[in-house]
């Protein structure tokens, strides 16, 4: 380029020291580029390192929705063992009567930062706090302990506890509960197992619904039960009723007539029926809980009463045949 310049002019000088002072700062750059390079990781080691990072980032998040699960089913198993309402009539969260999940995972909330974090900062979609959610929740602790029952009675022997009633739906639903012993703790135990609804109470329907539970539930058979305890209707007792059709499975199986309910006829052939004075004498309870407990203005003045003669009133009771 310099021969397209007039020699000695104060043009080309500026032009050549331009070209001169650009190719310096090319080269410099190049340098430090070239040093830079040099000092920096490889990219391998930058790939990995980005790798553990997505993970570490992952798995701190996993941990944190484990922890926050964890709350959730504490809760759940609470309001199970208490026995409480899990919802209420208005689950807004303006409302006062959210149901008890609500109103725990709030009381959890104002003194836990993990669970405050999660409900002010979760999408609406995630907060693992609706009742679809809730019901997750039952169903999987269920399994889970259904799953420590199973692996408990393999290679064991069991007696089986079952009972029908109806409940105040007029359905009639049907307790069953395992017992066999434990050589971890050295002694028996007893586990319910479920309560299942019944569509008929004849001996074929019971025992088929007891067959269902013990094979498929269980994952047992017939001949690993060495025991049934029932209650004495004719249903589960006699000859034709639901022991019958579990020895004619297995010959060894032993049928025990539940003990409380043999108590429970003893009580009432001896005192209730027989006894004439001793029927008369709860009659007559039954009617001062009928007179009184029925009206409530009754009531009232039996606590004024108790009051003005400084006693502690009891509260009555009404007389079923069991008491």
């Amino acid at each position: 380029m310099k021969h397209l310049l007039p020699e000695g002019s104060k043009l080309g000088v500026l032009v050549l020291l331009l070209l001169e002072n650009i190719r310096k700062q090319n080269h410099i750059s190049i340098v430090l580029n070239h040093y830079q390079m040099s000092i920096k990781k490889s990219i391998d080691v930058v790939l990995d390192e980005a790798k553990e990072l997505v993970l570490s980032k992952r798995e701190s998040g996993r941990l944190n929705n484990r922890s926050i699960m964890q709350r959730l089913i504490d809760i759940t198993i609470l309001l199970a063992k208490t026995e409480k309402p899990f919802r209420g009539h208005n689950e807004n969260l303006k409302s006062d009567i959210r149901g008890m999940f609500l109103e725990l995972a709030w009381l959890f909330k104002k003194y836990d930062t993990t669970l405050k974090k999660h409900l002010d900062e979760a999408p609406k979609n995630a907060t693992y706090i609706s009742n679809l959610i809730q019901n997750d929740l039952i169903l999987s602790i269920h399994s889970v302990h259904k799953r420590k029952l199973v692996s408990s009675l393999k290679n064991k022997k069991i007696s089986i506890m079952a009972d029908e009633t109806s409940d105040c739906g007029h359905h009639e639903q049907m307790s069953v509960i395992v017992r066999y012993y434990d050589d971890i703790i050295n002694s028996p135990v007893e586990y319910f197992v479920c309560m299942m609804q019944l569509t008929a109470v004849d001996s074929q329907s019971i025992f088929d619904s007891l067959s269902s539970i013990i094979e498929k539930q269980l994952g047992l058979s017939w001949l690993d039960v060495v025991a049934v305890c029932f209650d004495g209707a004719a249903t589960m007792a006699e000859s034709n009723g639901v022991q019958l059709k579990c020895k004619e499975i297995n010959s060894k199986i032993f049928y025990v007539h539940c003990h409380a309910h043999c108590l429970n006829l003893v009580l009432i052939d001896s005192i209730g029926r027989k006894n004439r004075l001793v029927f008369d004498f709860f009659g007559t309870i039954q009617f001062l809980y009928s007179f009184i407990e029925g009206s409530c203005i009754r009531h009232a003045k039996l606590e004024k009463v108790a009051t003005e003669i400084n006693l502690t009133l009891k509260t009555l009771k009404s007389i079923s045949t069991t008491r």
